[in-house]
């Protein structure tokens, strides 16, 4: 048994993220990006674990064309797991709640919200 937590945050530390150009190279995702608010992408989260593990990438906010944001994604894991990865994933917002709940949880470089 495997055990995750993941946690998404804002950077906002003044890097820049590398955002791979759009392809339509999987039919469903293309559809959903279609009908998304906003795309949270990432485009390269490194993972490794013996036992315990974690990865780490960094990422951007893209509402329509215009990058809102850089965030990034922490991962803590333990259990049956040895070696490790690089993969890219992109969380599509479907609704305007979804993009509140995003804009409403922005931290700063100190830890404390922004408005």
């Amino acid at each position: 048994m495997n055990s995750e937590v993941r946690i998404i945050r804002n950077a906002s530390f003044g890097r820049k993220v590398s955002v791979p150009p759009e392809s339509n190279t999987n039919p469903a995702a293309a559809r959903v990006a279609k009908e998304a608010k906003a795309e949270l992408i990432f485009p390269n989260i490194v993972k490794a674990g013996l036992i315990f593990g974690g990865a780490y990438g960094e990422g951007v906010l893209k509402e329509g064309s215009k990058i809102e944001g850089y965030y990034n994604s922490v991962t803590a894991s333990f259990g049956w797991q040895a070696g490790g990865e690089s993969y890219g994933y992109v969380v599509f917002l479907v609704n305007d709640k979804a993009v509140k709940y995003i804009h409403g949880n922005r931290r700063g470089p100190d830890g404390g919200r922004c408005e």
